[in-house]
């Protein structure tokens, strides 16, 4: 809980966009150990579009593509999308996973007002199970 708060105050503490989402992504990676690399989308809200993001990585994760497809799934349908373990999964999402290397994925909508403003988007690259269930609260 202390997260979303520092989080909070940090968008109204008049920071740019960019350096306090950037600052964000490091205090999830930093929380969430198990957390190779994350990203925060945000949504053009005038257009209900993709608008722009910032992500951050471990070194040794920095080159793996992200799991751009499940983002858009998120954004299309407004709820998260959690895979534990990739490899012990069935189905398209999988798959993809396992092209890409990722062990894990949480990828959830963020939502003020009833209106989806972004998703956050997490994995990790070189363990499964990275994500429990109440890390969907944050």
């Amino acid at each position: 809980m202390q997260l979303l708060k520092d989080a909070s105050e940090l968008l109204v503490s008049g920071v740019p966009i960019r350096d306090a989402l950037k600052k964000i992504l490091q205090s999830i990676t930093e929380e969430l150990n198990r957390v190779d690399r994350a990203a925060i989308v945000l949504m053009d809200l005038k257009q209900g579009d993709r608008g722009y993001g910032v992500r951050t990585a471990r070194p040794e994760s920095e080159d793996s593509t992200l799991f751009h497809e499940g983002c858009q799934r998120v954004i299309a349908v407004k709820r998260p999308l959690m895979i534990s373990n990739a490899k012990t999964e069935e189905g398209d999402i999988a798959d993809t996973l396992k092209v890409l290397k990722i062990q894990c994925v949480l990828c959830a909508p963020m939502i003020f007002a009833s209106r989806m403003t972004g998703v956050i988007y997490l994995d990790s690259v070189h363990r499964p199970y990275g994500f429990r269930e109440d890390d969907l609260a944050l």
